[in-house]
């Protein structure tokens, strides 16, 4: 059985991390950039962020018994094939590699921060109006 309170704490996670990168989003690009601790803080709040994603995901499909996902896109994939969540927001939620260098830039509306692989390359933004 899905446990409320364990989906609860990690929206909880989730939303105090997102409150903290709109924060950061409020600085210039320039300060942001000069800033080294406010791109640690930016990094470390949206992996923070996307593990609890991955953990509400894991608990979920491991609860109802959907099936074994061997890697973090899985999870998503089981919980879209037994309509737990649509297909286009397991799409969104599936591309997310592991990170081998990242770093972070900022605009006055958004912080994105990019995460490189060996063979891949790929891009997330926080943004006021995307907050969970």
């Amino acid at each position: 059985m899905v446990d409320r309170n364990i989906i609860l704490a990690r929206v909880t996670t989730i939303r105090e991390s997102v409150r903290r990168l709109v924060a950061l989003a409020a600085l210039s690009e320039r300060a942001f950039r000069a800033d080294a601790d406010a791109c640690a803080i930016a990094e470390r709040h949206l992996q923070v962020a996307i593990q609890s994603v991955i953990d509400i995901g894991n608990h979920v499909v491991a609860d109802l018994d959907l099936g074994t996902a061997t890697d973090y896109k899985e999870i998503f994939v089981l919980l879209a094939k037994h309509r737990i969540i649509s297909k286009a927001l397991a799409e969104k939620l599936g591309p997310w590699p592991a990170c081998g260098t990242c770093w972070c830039t900022t605009t006055s509306r958004s912080i994105a921060v990019w995460s490189m692989t060996p063979s891949d390359t790929t891009w997330a933004t926080s943004n006021g109006s995307s907050a969970p």
